[in-house]
Order: C-alpha cells, then structure tokens, then sequence
C-alpha cells in the first residue's frame, strides 16, 4: 500500500481552483492575458495597488473596487477571485 500524498497548501489551492473556478488575481489577469496596468486602468487604481493586491500586501476591501475587478477581468458569476490565504475576495 502506497503512503497517502501530503499536499502542499499551494497544491490544495490548485485543486480548489480547478473544481471551482477560483483562481487568485494573478492567475486570473494572466488568463485574460492583461498587464498590471491594463487592470489597473480599468478599475481606476494604479498599477501598485493592483501589484501589492496580487503580492497579498494589501487586499481590496471597497465593493466598488471588487466589482470593477469582476468586470475587468470578465468573470462570471460562478468565477471567484482568491487571496493567497486561500480566502475568497469575490
């Protein structure tokens, strides 16, 4: 009998992503193929917050902010953004 896998939390998190559509925002502006910038433009902040929001220094908090990520990044209702705790944002 095989010893049972011990996962990573990165390894866990790939597995949620994948059963739920979560990715965090990096993953999420790299599939959508846009630069700091661009989704900083779109959601009217700047390219630093968008930086320290993906590095887990800081988090959105504002409802608005959230949803101008929603729409930024074109997710759907069934698509979440994660924190790198594993926590979900959106």
């Amino acid at each position: 009998m095989l010893p049972m896998a011990v996962t990573s939390p990165q390894e866990q998190i790939k597995r949620k992503e994948n059963d739920y559509l979560e990715r965090t925002l990096r993953e999420w502006r790299e599939v959508r193929g846009m630069t700091l910038e661009e989704v900083a433009n779109a959601v009217g902040v700047s390219a630093t917050a968008v930086s320290y929001w993906e590095t887990g220094k800081r988090n959105p908090v504002k409802f608005k902010t959230l949803m101008a990520l929603r729409k930024a990044l074109k997710l759907t209702k069934k698509d979440s953004i994660i924190a790198l705790d594993g926590s979900t944002l959106i």
